[in-house]
């Protein structure tokens, strides 16, 4: 719904990169949060090399992992996927063993990491709980 209310622009003048915008009835909606994510969205990152995007994904729609913000009716999903596996990972990126950490300590019902995943063959490579009608996701999100 988001998408087709706000059409796509430069990132610089796009609406979704502020924490409101007019929604074209005159009024603000701030629903959308930052760069149109709010809390509790199911969110699926591709081609997240070092899982940072999705870090920062985490953080808007699941919460920042401190125990008062645990209220499960706002915590949304995050899956995480990576082309490669983890231990190419661990070798390319010097942090990643830390993003990681961080990115799990948002509780295993909120965040899910995949390897090997290739975006052009979801139905193939993603993990089966995973695929088509069984987890809706509201963005689908390609981190260039």
């Amino acid at each position: 719904d988001f998408t087709k209310r706000i059409p796509n622009q430069r990132p610089e003048q796009c609406p979704r990169s502020h924490s409101s915008y007019n929604a074209g009835d005159g009024e603000t909606d701030s629903r959308d949060g930052t760069m149109g994510y709010h809390r509790g969205m199911n969110v699926l990152t591709v081609g997240d090399g070092d899982f940072s995007f999705s870090l920062a994904v985490a953080r808007l729609v699941v919460g920042d992992g401190n125990s008062s913000d645990r209220h499960p009716a706002t915590r949304g999903m995050v899956v995480a996927t990576s082309y490669e596996n983890s231990n190419t990972l661990s070798k390319v990126y010097p942090d990643f063993d830390k993003t990681l950490a961080s990115l799990t300590c948002h509780g295993e019902s909120n965040v899910n990491v995949a390897y090997n995943v290739d975006a052009t063959r979801l139905d193939e490579t993603l993990p089966g709980h995973l695929q088509r009608g069984r987890v809706k996701f509201h963005r689908i999100c390609w981190n260039l």
